[in-house]
């Protein structure tokens, strides 16, 4: 069950796989059906207090948390990056420390002042000048869920907050205490990552505020604007679910986003319809069948060549399917292993079995690998990145 499926699951019951079955209302509250929240947009370039200033919260929505904690009502806020600031930058040259086994930048965690990767978890004290420049204006850029935690405590210090992420939840039973101390009353915002969107069910929660709602809409990954649409609507849904009205405020800096729209409209047909057209256009899932074969190694060249090898070896074994790479992939390197990835776009009018029977052959043709290089080859990828 869920109120945003994924366009594989929508397509399946059209074809006749699933049994869709729909439940067009929320769940009655006192005999009617609870309203869904109305969704109000905060255009982030038309907030002068914002520009130059280290603040997250625009002043709509500081004001929404405070009126709703002065008559006892609760909010919950979504900032999908957790940590301090995401960057850690250079003033004067624009260096940026990233992790010496990743090609990532590290996050800045101030509790425990160092900076940390959150791919492979190596961590390391903030330099206090710049490796590159010798600059010592050394500046922390963008949002985490402290930095946002810590502007509440200065901005609104009247109001409770508990901070529900990665870094809250990694003892046992925290997860659990954290919600049941909100669900008491004992906080007046719960603040988190995507922890917060799903399946959360209390009755005073009235305001939902959004801090960035285009996030991840950049990310090269075909499935990048379903999962922006299915975290707005689903941490939006936590709001006015008994008989209190609910609100959202959802922050963002391109507000004409069809993304941002459909959200804004709680249309889910609408998103559906949008987002299997450019699919079918592009080939793409569910309308075709997609291919992942991922090549990692610790030598950067030896890899690319062990990749462009297999795919010439796919080339004269599957001609019939659209063989794109091999190139870098997103993360070129992580956990210090250099990937390089080569996607195969199979059509729904070539068999599976046809495709299964190419890649076997190429993959025999290609024999042992290096002991230190591994082919991974995933079907229907989760995700690209």
């Amino acid at each position: 069950g869920s109120a945003t499926p994924s366009l594989e699951s929508l397509a399946n019951a059209r074809e006749g796989k699933y049994t869709l079955l729909e439940m067009p209302e929320r769940v009655p509250v006192a005999g009617k059906p609870a309203r869904l929240p109305n969704i109000r947009i905060v255009d982030l370039r038309n907030e002068p207090e914002l520009k130059g200033s280290t603040n997250a919260l625009s002043g709509p929505l500081l004001d929404g948390i405070s009126e709703r904690a002065s008559r006892g009502e609760q909010t919950i806020l979504l900032l999908n990056r957790r940590g301090f600031a995401p960057v850690m930058e250079c003033i004067d040259c624009g260096w940026v420390p990233e992790c010496t086994d990743c090609s990532v930048s590290m996050v800045y965690h101030k509790p425990l002042n160092h900076l940390r990767c959150h791919y492979c978890g190596i961590t390391q004290p903030p330099a206090r000048v710049c490796p590159s420049c010798s600059g010592k204006d050394l500046a922390f850029q963008g949002a985490g869920t402290q930095r946002l935690e810590s502007e509440l405590a200065a901005r609104a210090p009247d109001v409770r907050v508990q901070r529900m992420d990665l870094d809250t939840t990694s003892k046992k039973g925290s997860h659990h205490d954290i919600l049941e101390q909100f669900g008491k009353g004992e906080a007046d915002v719960l603040l988190g990552t995507q922890m917060v969107a799903k399946g959360l069910d209390f009755e005073k929660v009235t305001l939902v505020g959004i801090i960035r709602a285009e996030a991840g809409l950049q990310l090269p990954d075909i499935r990048a604007e379903e999962r922006a649409f299915q975290l707005l609507t689903q941490v939006a849904g936590r709001a006015g679910r008994a008989d209190l009205e609910g609100e959202v405020i959802l922050q963002c800096m391109d507000p004409g986003h069809p993304i941002i729209q459909f959200a804004l409209r709680h249309d889910y047909a609408g998103f559906a319809q949008y987002a299997l057209s450019t699919r079918s256009v592009l080939g793409y899932p569910p309308t075709g069948r997609l291919v992942s074969i991922l090549f990692s190694g610790p030598d950067d060249e030896e890899t690319r060549k062990a990749a462009e090898r297999f795919r010439t070896l796919v080339d004269s074994h599957l001609t019939d399917v659209d063989r794109l790479g091999p190139s870098p992939a997103f993360i070129h390197r992580l956990k210090n292993r250099f990937r390089h990835q080569i996607l195969l776009k199979e059509p729904q009018i070539v068999p599976s079995s046809r495709v299964r029977e190419g890649l076997g052959k190429a993959e025999k043709a290609m024999g042992s690998l290096p002991q230190s290089i591994r082919m991974t080859i995933d079907v229907d990828p989760a995700g690209l990145v």
